[in-house]
């Protein structure tokens, strides 16, 4: 307990421990700072009518609703409202109360927020959450727009009255988190925008009371935000009190918000462009909230200019890591959480945020809803350093590379981030469109311990567990006692082939490990891993594998097939799981909450304890393929059918 404690103060600091003490002292304290005073939304900043214009500019949105299939809302009803969230399907408007059938009060009580624990045995918050972001409020007001029928208004206000009866003020779980009042803010602001002529005076005084007491909570609470969660909470938080501070013209919002998002704009994107939390799903969340204080900006200033420079390249790496269908792999930890959301697609499906790009390239994707309800009369911004689309991207700081010449390649090593994982040298692959080697995601964050400590584990990933030391030390369910970054080193890209190679140094412990990922083009890939230092006395090599394919083994290979389609793994033995709960392998999260089976491949690598240089490489193939690697003094020589590929040995 007290080594637990001063790991806590050490990873903290002794500044935040304070912080949180007198914030719980206050809380307690009973302190009632939530006085009523009257948002009036449709008298917003004169200055910024345009932007409000483009809000309610529902003309072009309501012909685009009508001819996209998507929106199909005829059947809908006050009893028969159908919402699916994590694979559970919800069907009346009083689901947002509801987890598992049982009423979430009953669950955490209607006490004050500052006095509810947010773990429950049995329940995820965070499930509770993500309903309560309300983006269903946007299935209705599109249904009215496309349809102008009262049905879609009642159901609309029905969502709203329930919302408010099951969550007073300050009690109850969904005032606990500074972040999730933000976001519903939002939600709550943009459905009203769209369906306000339809609404009456009595509902649109509801709704302007509803959101002063997210706003004035928002503006308090940052303060705790800004000490103790100084990651996507706090650049979130402040993207929306700057983004209502501008609606509003209050100028006690635009003043604290701005001056917090832009530090943080600058601290948690690298110079190109990616998040620096180590999740490609919280990347996704981060660029959203440069979205929305984008849409606020006056185009001319410099804000506008700056947000905007770093959402082009935000937006280009989703673009650079999505398949063909819009979908990026699950890296880091995976809630499935958006900010705003506007269709039904699955959480993976980046097709709405990559809409987006129409605001700086001249020929990009469709159009997206989301873009023409906040940028649709905006001409595009003038880019003068577009990034071109390539197969293969490197992001040498943030610490991905994407290949996808031929077949999908996801390859991971860079600095950790406080949402990562153990995932240095892990890659994902796919072939023909086809998950084969995956990352088995994130599953749940706050009621099953050891499932969360396993899926952010080392021996969770493509990768290599050398002397049962984990590559980060996990201290508690989202913190680190310690991380290990890994650095890309080197890339190549000839004719036939593409090569990547990147390292993770243990460097306290005296052993560094090395790979090499080879992609020969229309053939498959070449993974070679190398092992270097003292005292090196066991490693391990973890495969996980979609578990659609069927497998077979063989000596020193396995053979999958699916559909008439085989892979080839050469040179491997190992032991295979599918669905074991003990160990937890052979256990993956498609989505958050949900487990599914898959295989995960254990292999045993030799090493014998001494200071030598080990070499384990594995060949994955459409086609059993002749291949012959060996070490010549300091160079591995590579020869894999007709092609032949020498390669330097060098540890940094």
């Amino acid at each position: 307990m007290i080594s637990k404690l001063y790991q806590f103060i050490k990873y903290k600091g002794i500044k935040e421990v304070i912080f949180r003490l007198i914030n719980i002292v206050e809380n307690k304290s009973g302190i009632n700072y939530l006085k009523y005073f009257p948002v009036k939304l449709e008298n917003v900043n004169n200055n910024l009518n345009n932007k409000i214009d483009n809000l309610l500019n529902t003309g072009r949105l309501k012909d685009f609703i009508t001819k996209n299939g998507e929106f199909n809302f005829h059947k809908a009803g006050l009893n028969n409202i159908e919402y699916i969230i994590y694979n559970r399907k919800f069907k009346n408007y009083k689901f947002l109360n509801q987890l598992d059938g049982k009423n979430i009060n009953k669950i955490w009580s209607l006490k004050h927020w500052s006095k509810l624990s947010i773990y429950k045995k049995d329940y995820d918050c965070r499930i509770i959450w993500e309903l309560n972001r309300l983006y269903i409020l946007y299935k209705f007001a599109f249904g009215y727009l496309k349809n102008e029928e009262e049905k879609y208004l009642e159901i609309y206000e029905k969502l709203i009255e329930e919302w408010i009866a099951n969550n007073p003020p300050e009690s109850g779980i969904n005032w606990v988190n500074n972040l999730e009042i933000a976001i519903r803010s939002i939600n709550i602001f943009w459905s009203f925008l769209l369906i306000i002529e339809g609404l009456d005076k009595k509902n649109k005084i509801k709704i302007e009371k509803l959101l002063t007491q997210h706003l004035k909570h928002l503006y308090k609470h940052i303060n705790y935000t800004k000490v103790c969660i100084t990651n996507n909470h706090l650049l979130g938080e402040s993207a929306v009190l700057f983004y209502f501070g501008k609606i509003l013209d209050n100028k006690k919002y635009i003043k604290k918000g701005k001056k917090i998002f832009f530090n943080e704009i600058e601290r948690q994107f690298y110079d190109d462009g990616v998040n620096f939390e180590g999740s490609t799903g919280y990347h996704k969340f981060a660029v959203q909230f440069l979205v929305i204080v984008l849409s606020i900006l006056d185009k001319d200033s410099k804000q506008f200019k700056k947000v905007s420079k770093i959402l082009y390249k935000s937006l280009k790496f989703l673009q650079s890591i999505s398949d063909e269908n819009y979908i990026i792999p699950k890296i880091g930890d995976w809630d499935g959480g958006n900010v705003f959301k506007f269709n039904n697609k699955s959480s993976d499906n980046m097709k709405e945020l990559i809409g987006f790009l129409n605001l700086f390239e001249k020929e990009s994707v469709p159009e997206s809803v989301g873009y023409k309800i906040l940028f649709g009369n905006i001409e595009k911004v003038k880019n003068k350093n577009q990034i071109k689309n390539r197969d293969f991207q490197v992001y040498t700081k943030s610490g991905y590379i994407v290949d996808k010449k031929y077949n999908f390649i996801l390859f991971r090593a860079g600095r950790h981030g406080l949402h990562g994982h153990c995932d240095q040298l892990s890659f994902v692959y796919k072939i023909n469109g086809r998950e084969f080697l995956i990352d088995p995601g994130s599953y749940i964050y706050n009621n099953k311990p050891k499932y969360r400590k396993y899926f952010r584990s080392t021996e969770a990933h493509n990768t290599l567990k050398i002397n049962d030391i984990e590559q980060s030390e996990q201290l508690s369910n989202f913190q680190w006692a310690k991380t290990r970054d890994g650095k890309i080193l080197n890339t190549v890209q000839e004719k036939k082939y593409s090569l990547m190679e990147a390292q993770i140094n243990y460097g306290d412990k005296g052993f560094y490990h090395k790979r090499i990922l080879i992609n020969i083009f229309n053939s498959g890939i070449i993974v070679i891993d190398l092992l270097k230092g003292k005292n090196i006395n066991e490693a391990k090599r973890f495969w996980h594998v979609n578990g659609s394919w069927n497998i077979k083994q063989e000596k020193n290979s396995l053979i999958f097939n699916i559909d008439g389609e085989k892979v080839f793994m050469q040179n491997i033995g190992c032991t295979v799981f599918k669905g074991n709960k003990e160990k937890f392998y052979g256990l993956r999260a498609s989505e958050y909450a949900n487990l599914e089976e898959c295989y995960t491949l254990v292999e045993n690598l030799e090493t014998d304890n001494k200071n030598v240089l080990y070499i384990f490489p594995v060949i994955i193939t459409e086609e059993r393929r002749d291949y012959n690697i060996e070490k010549i003094n300091d160079n591995l020589m590579i020869k894999f059918d007709s092609l032949n590929i020498e390669y330097k040995i060098k540890f940094q």
